[in-house]
């Protein structure tokens, strides 16, 4: 079964009560089931829990907060970015180009999830722009949206102007395994 670390879920939950009152809060969590919602509010940063989970997370984000709305999510991504790439880490990715920092990514992944595997297919220094992969990884759309933003607001963060990130293929969308990204800065 593919599991997510759990300071993704402390972050989350993090980013859920900044925009919830607590009443709306008390009630987010009473429509979800008590295994999703205790992940959700007491998982430990160090260990691993079920990627199921993390994307019902998502859904219920979309159906509750979003009220159908997935685009909800392209914050919660932005929020990610800010929450893993910010704090102690903003001075140390200063001194670190979009290229360097991407052609890492690969092995960052592991550290968060312990399925699929991020690539990179392509950057072109020149043109600023690059194409990264994700391969059988089995979290959903959703997924998608949040990583997508999350690529964005980390090409920000290390300095990118007119960021634009795009999916050109969607394994949920046209089938195959694999969700592929253009990345494109200034």
């Amino acid at each position: 079964m593919p599991n997510v670390r759990g300071n993704s879920f402390k972050t989350i939950n993090r980013w859920i009560t900044s925009r919830l009152t607590e009443s709306e809060y008390d009630a987010f969590l009473k429509t979800m089931s008590d295994g999703i919602s205790h992940t959700l509010t007491a998982a430990e940063s160090r260990l691993w829990y079920p990627l199921t989970h993390l994307t019902s997370i998502y859904e219920h984000i979309v159906e509750v907060m979003g009220k159908g709305r997935k685009e909800l999510l392209e914050d919660l991504g932005t929020y990610i970015a800010e929450v893993d790439l910010g704090g102690i880490l903003k001075p140390l990715i200063s001194f670190v180009s979009i290229p360097r920092a991407i052609s890492r990514a690969p092995f960052f992944w592991p550290r968060y999830d312990d399925s699929g595997e991020f690539k990179v297919i392509s950057i072109e220094k020149g043109a600023k722009r690059a194409v990264l992969e994700l391969q059988d990884y089995e979290g959903g759309p959703l997924h998608c949206v949040i990583i997508q933003s999350w690529l964005k607001k980390a090409c920000q963060l290390l300095g990118g102007k007119n960021v634009r990130v795009r999916e050109k293929v969607c394994r949920w969308k046209n089938g195959g395994n694999s969700c592929r990204w253009e990345l494109i800065w200034e």
